[in-house]
This record gives structure tokens, C-alpha cells and sequence, in this order.
């Protein structure tokens, strides 16, 4: 088992060492899983308060995450996020992320404010599954498999809304991304 190095000395600076905060709902530190592709797919477009946001689901099985759970999910992410006020700056997009875990139920909203992406984000225990509490903004920002959702959607966002056309963003809406863990 690899440990991790500690220090010889005492670090000069002044500054005071960030300590490792897991989620309550994480593997035990220093315990990596085998990666295993899950189930990614759009689920709709939601509005909302002048957003527009493409919404996705992550399954770590292959079963769809109910309708109903995810219009609740929606709710509390329309009644709970701090959403900043639309403007043209932003093209008042973005999109959201509801991922069922093996551990936890996930939701991140991330909007787009030009060419910064802000996320904000929650976890809920598997029996409570719309009962979010929010994440503390202690540096973590997303598993290996919602980070395939951002980067593409990254992706999206320059292809489609940094360009030189501003009729772009209209195809922004229709660039998803679709993983079948069965294909891989």
C-alpha cells in the first residue's frame, strides 16, 4: 500500500495547512475504487427564473432516475440556489447535474457567466433523496464521472457559445452528451 510522503519540516510560510474534509458519503481516504462506466444521458431542458439549463442524470446502475424525483430535485435546486440575475452576459445558460451514486444522491448546477462556469452543489443520502444539504466550499468539484459532463459540456460551450456567431448559442441546446455504460 503507496503512503503518502509526509514532511520533514514544518512548512516555512505562514500560511496554515488545508486539511483533507471528506463527504460523509465518500470511500475512506486513501481507498480508490475500480472505475466503471455509468449511464449518463439528458434528460430535458429546464427554465427557470430566466435560465435555461440542460439537465442530466448519472446512474451509477443502469435504471433511470424516476420523473418525479427529478422534478424534485429541480424544485429544490429552483427554491435553494442562489441564482444570480439573468443578463446577455451570460446568455443566461447552463446545466445541471442529478447523479444517483452508489453512496449518495448528487445535484450541481453550474452557470455559465461568459466564459466562467459557477457551480453550486448538494448531496442527499439515498434515503432521502431530495433531502439536499449543501456541499461546503472546501475545494471539491465534481467525480470522475459528472467531470465527464462538465468537460463536455466545456466543449459545448466554446464550440457553440464563444464563437464568432451569435446565433451559436441555439446549438448549444442540441450538442449533448450521451454514455451508455453497456457500449463501453
Amino acid at each position: 500500500m503507496l503512503r503518502p510522503r509526509r514532511p520533514t519540516k514544518e512548512p516555512s510560510n505562514s500560511h496554515a495547512t488545508v486539511p483533507f474534509v471528506a463527504s460523509p458519503f465518500s470511500a475512506p481516504r486513501g481507498v480508490v475504487t475500480p472505475y466503471l462506466p455509468r449511464d449518463t444521458r439528458l434528460v430535458s431542458i429546464h427554465e427557470y427564473g430566466g435560465w435555461r439549463l440542460k439537465v442530466y442524470e448519472i446512474c451509477f446502475d443502469s435504471h433511470s432516475i424516476p420523473s418525479d424525483q427529478v422534478a424534485a430535485t429541480l424544485a429544490f435546486a429552483e427554491n435553494n440556489v442562489p441564482w444570480p440575475l439573468a443578463s446577455n452576459v451570460s446568455n443566461n445558460a447552463g446545466f445541471v447535474i442529478i447523479h444517483r451514486g452508489q453512496d449518495a444522491m448528487w445535484l450541481m448546477v453550474h452557470l455559465w457567466q461568459s466564459d466562467i462556469l459557477v457551480q453550486f452543489a448538494y448531496q442527499a443520502t439515498l434515503s432521502k433523496l431530495v433531502d439536499f444539504v449543501p456541499l461546503r466550499s472546501d475545494g471539491m468539484c465534481g467525480c470522475v464521472w459528472e467531470l465527464e459532463v462538465v468537460k463536455h459540456e466545456r466543449d459545448a460551450w466554446v464550440r457553440c457559445a464563444m464563437g464568432s456567431d451569435d446565433r451559436a448559442i441555439e446549438t448549444y441546446w442540441n450538442d449533448n452528451l450521451f454514455l451508455d455504460a453497456e457500449m463501453k
